[in-house]
């Protein structure tokens, strides 16, 4: 006979399962013993379709102080907006020119004239009545400067006599009143070709690695070099040789001479070597000097 054993149980509780269970039969237990009551009517709640109606909130006080202050950031705020507004204005708009009295006596004879064949009420160019009237072009802004220099400089007058007969012509100008005298003369044929010909060896010697303005000074630096007769008190040495060329030597040494010219004075003493050539190239085209031939 088989001893007896005691009957086998499962039991998958555990200690902590039973505690939840009976916390949930309390709670359950206690929402039974309140009184609830019924719940009202639905129908003055609000709908899920309708539109949520939220109170406006009012508006509260403003303090005084701070009302001040907001009104003061305001009128800051728009004194700097006119401030900037003011300043790019000045910048878009550019700055007037004063014009030279040459300029003005052109703009005046423009404007007699536009009165006496043009009714005011046409709106027509100052170009095209300086056309229809056969005006001459307005001088540059450099060649109003000349003209202006020119009417109060003391220059001994060119001979065009004198630059036909010899072959050249000088004149001694007054670069700075009263200070520095300039002769220049001008320059012969085969001088031109001279100096081409230098220009061209200093920019094979560079490489042609020149700027435009290395060029153009270059250029001014021979140009004086050739035309310069004297600068102030001192005589430079003469140029040509005993056949009529150009001594190599000499000019190089007149070449030194140029390159001790003062930066600042330089670009005077060139500018009033190019007004000398203008004016003899201007002598040249004058009908009233070379009348009909």
């Amino acid at each position: 006979m088989k001893p007896n054993r005691p009957s086998v149980q499962f039991n998958d509780a555990t200690p902590q399962g039973a505690d939840a269970k009976a916390r949930a039969r309390e709670a359950v237990a206690r929402a039974k013993g309140q009184n609830v009551g019924r719940p009202r009517d639905l129908d003055l709640n609000q709908r899920f379709d309708q539109p949520i109606e939220r109170p406006v909130a009012e508006p509260m006080p403003m303090r005084e102080e701070t009302q001040r202050g907001l009104e003061a950031m305001m009128e800051t705020a728009k004194a700097q907006a006119a401030a900037r507004a003011a300043r790019e204005e000045e910048e878009q708009v550019p700055a007037l020119e004063v014009p030279n009295s040459k300029l003005i006596e052109f703009v005046e004879k423009l404007i007699r004239r536009r009165d006496e064949y043009f009714s005011e009420d046409i709106a027509t160019s100052v170009k095209e009545v300086a056309k229809a009237l056969k005006l001459p072009e307005p001088p540059s802004k450099e060649e109003s400067e000349r003209l202006e220099w020119e009417a109060s400089a003391d220059l001994t007058p060119i001979s065009i006599d004198a630059y036909i007969m010899n072959g050249f012509v000088h004149q001694v100008i007054p670069v700075i009143k009263d200070k520095l005298h300039v002769a220049f003369r001008t320059t012969l044929e085969g001088t031109e070709a001279f100096i081409e010909t230098r220009l061209r060896d200093y920019r094979r010697d560079t490489g042609n690695q020149l700027t435009i303005n290395e060029l153009y000074r270059q250029q001014a630096r021979l140009a004086l070099a050739a035309q310069i007769v004297s600068f102030g008190t001192n005589k430079w040495p003469n140029l040509f040789d005993a056949n009529g060329d150009v001594d190599a030597k000499v000019f190089d040494a007149r070449l030194t001479l140029v390159r001790q010219i003062p930066a600042q004075i330089f670009p005077k003493v060139a500018q009033h070597l190019g007004w000398f050539n203008s004016r003899v190239d201007a002598l040249l085209k004058d009908p009233e000097v070379l009348g009909n031939g």
